[in-house]
This record gives structure tokens, C-alpha cells and sequence, in this order.
């Protein structure tokens, strides 16, 4: 008969160190983040932040003069960060899911 596996014992979790998602992003990222891409890739990432942060903003504002449009925010936030996913949400997304992943994997163990 044969013996299920189980991830558990056969030490498939137990064996793993640290998980850094972010490294491999980042190598990834600065081989072909150069010359005038680099250039425009960093003012995509201003704008989008400017945007994101200013969808936010002007939400609030309308909010509070009685006139908030949630479409709007939807919209330009998203978009700005399309923009600055590459330099700023692809990183930030990756540490938090590492570290969501490395404190699963330390309670298992």
C-alpha cells in the first residue's frame, strides 16, 4: 500500500528558509530598468502616485462638500497605479505577501 504524502511530515514546508519574493523581482527589474526606459519609468511612477494620492484627495474633498463620485476615484486611482506598479506596487505587493507566507510557514513549523 502506498504511503499518502503529507506535506506536513514529509517536510516539504519545514525545509523552507526564508521566502523572498522581492529579490527576484528586483533582479529582475534593474536588468532591464536602464537607459531612457529607466528615465521614462520614473516619471510614470511620479505621475502615478500623483495620481493615486490625488484620486484620493479630491474623493475626500467632494465627500465632504456632498458630491463624492466613487467611479472617479476607481478610475484615476487605478490607472495611477498601473503606473507605478512596476517601481512601487510590485515590490510592496511581494514583501507583504513574503511576509505573510514566512509567518505561515513559522507557525507550521
Amino acid at each position: 500500500m502506498l504511503k499518502q504524502f503529507d506535506p506536513m511530515t514529509d517536510g516539504v514546508i519545514l525545509a523552507a528558509e526564508k521566502i523572498n519574493l522581492t529579490a527576484g523581482w528586483t533582479s529582475f527589474w534593474t536588468k532591464i530598468n536602464t537607459g531612457d526606459f529607466k528615465t521614462l519609468m520614473m516619471y510614470a511612477t511620479w505621475v502615478g502616485v500623483a495620481l493615486f494620492f490625488g484620486a484620493i484627495v479630491t474623493y475626500f474633498w467632494q465627500k465632504k462638500r456632498g458630491n463624492a463620485n466613487a467611479a472617479a476615484i476607481g478610475w484615476t486611482g487605478g490607472l495611477g497605479a498601473l503606473l507605478a506598479a512596476p517601481n512601487v506596487l510590485v515590490p510592496v505587493m511581494l514583501t507583504l505577501f513574503s511576509l505573510v507566507v514566512n509567518t505561515v510557514v513559522a507557525l507550521l513549523s
